[in-house]
């Protein structure tokens, strides 16, 4: 009696014990691989905005930068020269915390050369709206004072928090260039 009650627990314990080994075992395995290929599609994400970019070094954010929801900062050179930057910038809108994230290129000019919606869970129809392209290009050419920008009638939270997203990736750059040119250690 006590044999048709234990052998069939240890039974189901040794194969919860091999199948929990093998998905370590497995997830050991595909971690770098699956970060290889984030490294590679953000990678292929720069240069997209960036075609003429050679190479990129990231920049280190600083406590302003990571308050404002800078998430990376990237130096763009092209063959060895500074070309301008790339900023990944999150904030909150409507759709709750960092429910909106944007990949910008930045020249020296501080103003805005390209940029791509990375992450949108904004109200659909409404809020994701942000990410459409006729939206997006009102901040291509747009300095840090942001003429030409204009809410989505029906959409004002997310549209404000893309416009701030889009603004403390400007700010960004510009501290980044004033700590690069010496004027802050």
């Amino acid at each position: 009696m006590k044999k048709d009650f234990i052998i069939p627990i240890a039974v189901l314990l040794m194969i919860c014990i091999v199948v929990t080994g093998a998905l370590a075992a497995t997830n050991e395995l595909t971690v770098p691989i699956i970060a290889q290929a984030a490294t590679d599609r953000s990678a292929a994400s720069m240069r997209e905005l960036l075609p003429d970019a050679t190479s990129f070094t990231a920049v280190e954010l600083t406590e302003t930068m990571r308050e404002n929801g800078i998430r990376e900062l990237y130096d763009a050179y092209s063959l060895d020269t500074s070309y301008g930057y790339i900023v990944v910038s999150a904030v909150s809108g409507y759709g709750g915390e960092d429910s909106i994230v944007i990949m910008l290129a930045i020249d020296f000019d501080l103003t805005v050369i390209d940029l791509r919606t990375l992450k949108n869970t904004e109200t659909q129809g409404l809020g994701s709206r942000v990410s459409e392209p006729a939206f997006e290009r009102t901040f291509i050419g747009a300095d840090a004072s942001l003429e030409g920008y204009t809410a989505i009638t029906g959409a004002t939270i997310s549209s404000v928090a893309y416009r701030n997203a889009v603004d403390h990736a400007l700010a960004a750059c510009a501290e980044a260039q004033i700590s690069r040119m010496g004027y802050v250690s």
